[in-house]
């Protein structure tokens, strides 16, 4: 069972950091059940009372090779800090996949524009989706409202880091042979940008309210929004990236497949930028 991984990783964290923790969160769609059966991503916060030093980042480090080397026969565990270079696996797949993606801050970046290193509007999802694994619910506390001034502010920011990200990730791996790491990249970078490509069409009260959220992930509802404000196109391209998320285990032994939601990533972000410059004009 993939929740046999953090009843395993959580206590080694607490056990070692126990006093410096301010707040141990599981985040998103595993902390809510509704994880991709062939895709699960194991998001968490960890916040430290105080800035972590370089032998709390080793010691964190080698927690995480030892998760990694225990399921060694059951799964191939990546761990991977979008939304940077994702880091090559430990070892040949050999097993089902399961991506671990933990946000590490302190408990001075909890204000500003950008609160723990991220916006606010993607920290909006992991505040609603929290649960508490340990300490206090710092994450409660994170600023997380936004309006469209906001967002069309930091969105530029985000996108171009999200596309420059995509872009290099074709020219990262060896694509004369399937690629099941160019797939998951493209699978992670492009549901970024459909986020954040919805968000930029919505308005001061529907950012407010976050009810959008619980469309995110949910391929009728992203196909309809995206066919109301980015066209045909763009619409089958989020359909398509989301279908490779479910479809993962079968797709990424298929160039062909691989490539085709490749395409329609770099297509969400250009028309994302097309969209964002066009509502960023006076």
């Amino acid at each position: 069972m993939v929740t046999s991984i953090p009843n395993y990783l959580f206590p080694q964290i607490i056990t070692a950091f126990k006093t410096k923790i301010g707040c141990l969160a599981l985040v998103g769609s595993f902390a809510t059940g509704n994880y991709s059966p062939q895709h699960p991503d194991i998001n968490f916060v960890l916040i430290f009372n105080r800035p972590p030093t370089g032998r709390d980042y080793l010691r964190l480090g080698r927690i995480f090779s030892r998760t990694v080397h225990h399921f060694d026969r059951q799964f191939d565990i990546r761990f991977e800090y979008r939304p940077f270079k994702f880091p090559p696996p430990y070892g040949p797949k050999r097993n089902f996949e399961v991506f671990i993606n933990p946000v590490i801050a302190d408990i001075s970046r909890l204000s500003g524009d950008y609160p723990l290193n991220m916006p606010k509007n993607i920290l909006a999802g992991m505040k609603s989706s929290r649960k508490i694994i340990f300490g206090r619910d710092l994450l409660g506390t994170v600023p997380t409202t936004v309006n469209k001034k906001y967002v069309l502010k930091t969105a530029s920011r985000d996108l171009g880091i999200f596309i420059t990200q995509l872009k290099f990730a074709a020219l990262s791996h060896d694509l004369t042979l399937p690629s099941p790491y160019l797939l998951n990249e493209t699978i992670s970078l492009g549901k970024m940008l459909l986020r954040l490509g919805l968000e930029i069409t919505l308005s001061d009260h529907q950012l407010r309210s976050g009810t959008y959220l619980k469309h995110i992930h949910d391929l009728p509802s992203i196909h309809r929004l995206y066919q109301r404000h980015y066209g045909q196109k763009t619409a089958d391209s989020a359909r398509l990236i989301l279908r490779a998320r479910d479809q993962y285990d079968q797709w990424k032994h298929n160039s062909s497949r691989i490539f085709a939601v490749y395409q329609a990533a770099h297509h969400v972000g250009t028309s994302t930028w097309s969209k964002l410059s066009q509502l960023s004009q006076p």
